[in-house]
């Protein structure tokens, strides 16, 4: 079953990436590509959608990795062009902001990133409503910018965010990622009285060797080692009952990725009535393709409500 989930999301990673690459250089419709410099990176920017409006929808891809290529030929956010002006942007490492992921990625250089990118579009495009959206790792990140940032935001949308809110289920986590490629290093220990935490093993020297070479397939692999001195420990717990901007939560009950249950019990002792949270049936990770008039729907709503001051 493991196995299985990992293997399911490379396999829409992949042909999300490969179709969207073939497509970009044929986007009908107005865009502009330019790069912005963050720190020691310069960050690969898409513009499209209306540039007449002056709000704004910044949306950050998941994978880790995946790039923005991944989701912006998808008919939903095609067609929440017709709402805002869409920026979409390569989280460094990732597409064409390129960097090596070896260097490590620690919270406060992805948050800046995005505080970067919110930045310079506010200036480059007179915007004044500002929202995020973050879908599964980017739901992580956009969750992070809000612990760090929100009073930038007018609003955020988690779409299944890949967060969790204790200890024991980034552990879960860890184990459901981890039986791929114990299978492809067999060296590794397999009982699991003997695995080390995943720290420890994202710093054991064969491993970081494994992931950073040609055997290693999967550039969330990369990514997540990049990140492993914070990912696999940092808790969301709180998160919702001290966000103070309108926060929309959009989640399937049949993810295969992202546990609805984990996210609908951490929501139920909030009673912030700025959050508007929404669990489908019959729908996995993937709610603007599952689910893409009700995912619409919402989205759509939600920017016309008035910011809370």
């Amino acid at each position: 079953m493991r196995n299985r989930l990992t293997e399911y999301a490379h396999s829409i990673l992949h042909k999300r990436l490969r179709h969207a690459m073939m497509s970009l250089y044929e986007w009908e419709g107005p865009m502009e590509r330019y790069q912005i410099q963050s720190k020691d990176c310069r960050l690969q920017v898409y513009a499209c959608g209306r540039f007449d409006r002056d709000t704004a929808i910044i949306f950050l891809h998941g994978g880790p990795g995946s790039g923005a290529q991944a989701i912006m030929e998808l008919p939903a956010f095609r067609a929440l062009e017709e709402d805002a002006l869409c920026i979409h942007f390569d989280q460094r490492g990732s597409g064409a902001s390129s960097y090596d992921l070896k260097k490590g990625l620690c919270i406060d250089t992805l948050t800046n990133d995005v505080l970067r990118v919110i930045q310079d579009t506010r200036s480059r495009w007179s915007v004044k409503r500002l929202y995020v959206w973050g879908g599964s790792f980017g739901g992580c990140l956009a969750a992070l910018c809000l612990e760090r940032f929100a009073q930038e935001l007018t609003g955020c949308i988690l779409s299944s965010p890949a967060i969790s809110f204790s200890r024991s289920q980034l552990l879960e986590q860890f184990e459901r990622m981890s039986a791929a490629f114990r299978v492809r290093m067999k060296e590794l220990p397999q009982k699991a009285e003997d695995q080390p935490t995943p720290e420890a093993l994202f710093a054991m020297e064969d491993f970081r060797a494994f992931i950073y070479s040609a055997d290693n397939p999967s550039k969330s692999l990369r990514h997540i080692c990049a990140m492993s001195s914070w990912f696999f420990q940092h808790s969301f717990h709180g998160l919702f009952d001290a966000c103070e901007v309108p926060l929309l939560i959009l989640q399937g009950k049949d993810d295969p990725v992202c546990s609805w249950r984990t996210l609908y019990d951490e929501l139920a002792a909030c009673e912030r009535k700025t959050i508007i949270k929404r669990f489908y049936e019959h729908c996995g990770h993937e709610v603007f393709t599952d689910q893409r008039d009700a995912f619409l729907k919402e989205i759509r709503a939600f920017l016309k409500e008035e910011p809370v001051c």
